[in-house]
């Protein structure tokens, strides 16, 4: 048997791979032998205190948790080429949305609420008003006040939530800090860890990038609050290293693993059925996979769109380019009011980025206007935008004394 690494959230891949299950503990994390105190000021990685083979080796001869951290010896050593001080998978899920983004967005509205510059009912309903386009189905819940006074990782959202407003909340928001606000600064250096950890490609030039701005992150947000940094600040600090091991870490995390798990939890929710819970919850499954296969539709297609109407082409308003995409080609054609695939998801009025090879280094924008098919093919019909400024984001807080 070959196993390339385990992924799943942080306490049960702790339990699995015989760690402490206790984020309290001395020696709390799996990637490395920091000890908590330290943990909760650390804005740097100490390599010296990763955690490998040989080191790993004396652990459960000790047999002391409080010491090492090590609960047990895992049996996942005896398979061959597999260590479990190699298993470099982080969880973005936990770590960021229900995590240290929270605390960060919550430091963000009741710096609006305090300077009397939005109220709380202000903040909901901009966050109602807005149009999330394609997150709709993730929209924010309403913040109430009870979710600013606590101190939970939660906040009232679920991780999909949160992902959504972290993504929006420039849009949101930006009219109401000033430029030069630290604490705008804080969620702009969120935005850019964001940006490198959810990306399915990473450059190794991105990577020296990343840890400088995890960097400034840990230090600003003790810098502004007074606060000591929590676990998964700490497992963030891992994220540079582990996309040097595996790769871009989107591919490990525990959100599609959850979403699966979501129809589950519902029908154990509903069932009532407390004598044989996991009987029954096996059954719905495979009663849903069966009408699956009866519907012909087990897995998603190549293409799937959603067709409004079936028009002529002398019918549809822009006339002139389909007959110069389509030449003398006569037939039907499929106006579509979306196209996805396992990659993406257009829909008309989306704007897009079309390249980066404008002379002035400047990205192109598009705005698509009509989907449609032609047989097996499939048009976009799209208006090219002139970008008149584009701001960068440079490293943004590099001046602090050491």
């Amino acid at each position: 048997m070959l196993l390339g690494q385990l992924t799943g959230d942080n306490l049960g891949i702790h339990k699995l791979l015989g760690y402490s299950e206790s984020f309290v503990a001395n020696d709390p994390y799996r990637f490395c032998r920091m000890h908590r105190q330290q943990c909760q000021t650390a804005c740097r990685l100490d390599s010296s205190l990763l955690r490998n083979r040989q080191n790993y080796e004396q652990d459960p001869q000790l047999s002391s948790l409080r010491k090492t951290g090590v609960k047990n010896a895992s049996n996942f050593n005896e398979l061959p080429d597999f260590h479990i001080t190699e298993n470099f998978c982080p969880d973005i899920m936990h770590d960021v949305f229900e995590g240290i983004a929270p605390l960060d967005i919550r430091i963000l509205l009741n710096k609006l609420i305090t300077s009397g510059q939005l109220s709380l009912s202000g903040i909901n309903s901009r966050i109602d008003r807005f149009n999330f386009g394609h997150f709709k189905k993730d929209k924010p819940s309403p913040i109430t006040l009870q979710n600013l006074r606590s101190t939970s990782t939660r906040m009232g959202q679920s991780a999909s939530q949160m992902c959504t407003l972290v993504l929006k909340f420039g849009l949101l928001f930006r009219n109401l800090f000033s430029k030069n606000c630290l604490t705008w600064k804080l969620y702009i250096l969120l935005r850019e860890i964001l940006d490198v950890i959810l990306s399915p490609s990473v450059s190794a030039v991105e990577i020296p990038y990343l840890e400088s701005i995890i960097e400034d992150h840990h230090y600003l947000y003790q810098r502004l609050y007074g606060l000591t940094l929590i676990p998964k600040h700490h497992h963030l600090l891992h994220y540079p290293h582990a996309i040097r091991q595996v790769g871009p870490i989107l591919n490990f995390w525990a959100m599609r693993f959850e979403g699966r798990h979501r129809f589950l939890k519902h029908v154990a929710n509903i069932s009532c059925n407390f004598k044989n819970i996991a009987k029954t919850v096996t059954k719905r499954n495979q009663m849903c996979l069966s009408y699956k296969f009866l519907l012909n539709r087990p897995f998603r297609d190549q293409y799937i769109s959603e067709v409004s109407e079936l028009v002529q082409i002398s019918d549809t308003e822009f006339l002139e380019t389909i007959s110069q995409t389509l030449g003398t080609d006569e037939g039907v054609i499929h106006i579509l009011n979306s196209l996805e695939n396992e990659s993406f998801k257009i829909k008309p009025k989306d704007v897009l980025v079309k390249c980066w090879n404008d002379p002035n280094c400047q990205p192109l924008f598009i705005r698509v206007e009509l989907l449609f098919r032609h047989d097996s093919t499939y048009f976009l019909v799209h208006k090219i935008y002139r970008t008149l400024i584009h701001i960068s984001m440079p490293l943004i807080f590099r001046s602090r004394t050491r």
